[in-house]
């Protein structure tokens, strides 16, 4: 009987443990994954802030320089929070050389169609003909200004509208654009 009693303790004593030691585990791994998910919703809310802020900043502007375009800051303060294609370089006798477009202009529209996320500068042109008249919307020295430009044909691509720019893209990190 007393072996017994004895047996018995053991077999508890050792549930017992079992039964600490899995909480201790469920504990640190619910904890983790509590931890994490809240981490990620953090860092998404933080993501969506500074993504809303772009934008805000001013754009400096981009200048021929020796050695290429050279940014020079912009000049009467702040400009609107804009989503679009920041000019980077114009093709000597394009089409949007010949409209006066500028290295360091913004091209925030053509026609009706705004550029941002959904609607790229190239997505956007390539649904025009060569020889198709649109408007260009664009803010330069803090103004939006716009003319009308008459596209070209793309050099390498026949039958393909041409801008003639390479642009950056402002509504993302790292997003080039390529040549328009």
């Amino acid at each position: 009987m007393e072996e017994e009693k004895r047996t018995i303790y053991i077999v508890v004593a050792i549930l017992a443990l079992v039964g600490v030691l899995f909480s201790c585990l469920a504990g640190a791994l619910g904890g983790s994954l509590a931890g994490l998910l809240v981490a990620r919703r953090q860092a998404e809310a933080a993501a969506e802030r500074v993504l809303q802020s772009w934008g805000t900043l001013p754009v400096p502007e981009l200048v021929p320089g020796p050695e290429g375009p050279v940014q020079v800051p912009p000049r009467g303060g702040m400009m609107p929070k804009m989503q679009g294609a920041s000019i980077v370089e114009v093709v000597p006798g394009m089409p949007a050389d010949a409209a006066g477009l500028m290295v360091g202009d913004v091209i925030t529209a053509i026609d009706q169609t705004q550029i941002n996320p959904q609607h790229l500068l190239v997505d956007v042109i390539r649904e025009y003909k060569p020889g198709d008249r649109v408007t260009i919307h664009f803010w330069r020295a803090n103004r939006e200004e716009s003319v009308q430009v008459k596209l070209g044909e793309y050099p390498d691509v026949p039958g393909k509208a041409y801008l003639g720019v390479k642009f950056q893209m402002l509504f993302g990190p790292g997003l080039q654009g390529p040549e328009d």
